[in-house]
């Protein structure tokens, strides 16, 4: 089926549709703009190697392959809107994004196609590849050894994910990455990842083949079937962490956002669990009668802080 008859369809019709029967062209697809866009970049850089990109159903670069995937819904807006709806976000549906997943993936097709993580150098300033990758973990904000590109500080995650993001900052034209990182101490990643790749443009990958690995036309389930497995895995119908009678703690919260950050800050001692907690009581379902009749002091914000950091639920899962 041809991608431009979704908007014929019913969303019904749409989640009963086989992901193998669609045809996702990526060639005469509007993503062939910002990756185009990727194309110049590389060779604006000197960067001699181009990724084979094909559609899946995630983003992911195989281990040894040169190149990467991107997921499917992102070549219609209707399938975009259905990602939002099902799983609460669309990775890449923003310009800006989706030059970010680009340049992050590129580096691992590049890691893999020129073997960069054998390198000594590579492996004493990043640390190493075969580093386990963690089930969770909760980044620093103001640790200025990583680079920041993706959301929740995505460097700080694996070695591996440090190499890709601090590519995609290097590669990126509006980054301004000599002056913005200057004081920062991963300035010597910046300037490692410059000298690597001015030594790699007279030479050739040494990896060159791709097997698009989990391709969507051998995606035999509905897109129903899809998001039922994917919320399956990634649990994202879990429960509110805000119980009935801490909503009127949570609407306190966001009503007050400098008063409570100061004391949420006092428990996290990070500016990003505090930005997470207070991120979910904005989830929360306001009730403005419920709030004229009740004053909240510190130790209520307090108990809702602790209970918040004994849940685990600010660590960003991999």
């Amino acid at each position: 089926m041809e991608i431009e008859k979704l908007v014929k369809l019913t969303e019904k019709e749409i989640l009963n549709t086989r992901l193998c029967d669609i045809d996702f062209d990526l060639k005469s697809s509007s993503l062939m703009r910002p990756i185009n866009d990727l194309y110049y970049e590389l060779n604006q850089n000197l960067v001699n190697f181009i990724p084979k990109i094909w559609t899946s159903n995630e983003w992911f670069s195989p281990d040894g392959q040169a190149g990467f995937a991107i997921p499917f819904y992102l070549h219609h807006p209707r399938l975009i809107a259905l990602e939002k709806k099902y799983t609460s976000s669309a990775e890449g549906s923003t310009y800006s994004e989706f030059m970010k997943l680009l340049r992050h993936e590129t580096a691992h097709a590049l890691d893999n196609a020129f073997h960069l993580r054998k390198l000594k150098k590579r492996q004493e300033i990043f640390g190493l590849s075969k580093t386990d990758y963690p089930k969770n973990y909760t980044p620093n904000p103001q640790d200025r050894s990583f680079v920041i590109n993706l959301s929740d500080h995505y460097a700080q995650s694996h070695p591996d994910e440090d190499w890709a993001e601090s590519f995609a900052v290097w590669l990126n034209p509006a980054s301004n990455w000599q002056v913005k990182y200057s004081r920062w101490k991963a300035i010597e990643k910046l300037n490692y990842l410059d000298n690597v790749f001015k030594t790699l443009r007279t030479k050739r990958p040494k990896v060159q083949t791709c097997h698009n690995s989990d391709c969507i036309s051998l995606d035999t389930r509905t897109i129903r079937e899809y998001y039922k497995d994917k919320n399956k895995q990634f649990k994202t119908k879990r429960k509110s962490f805000i119980k009935t009678d801490q909503k009127i703690i949570a609407q306190y919260i966001v009503s007050n956002p400098s008063k409570s950050r100061k004391i949420i800050d006092q428990f996290s001692k990070n500016r990003f669990i505090t930005n997470k907690l207070i991120n979910e009581c904005k989830q929360t379902q306001q009730n403005k009668n419920l709030f004229n009749k009740i004053d909240i002091d510190e130790k209520q914000i307090s108990h809702l802080t602790k209970q918040y950091l004994r849940s685990g639920r600010y660590k960003v899962i991999m």
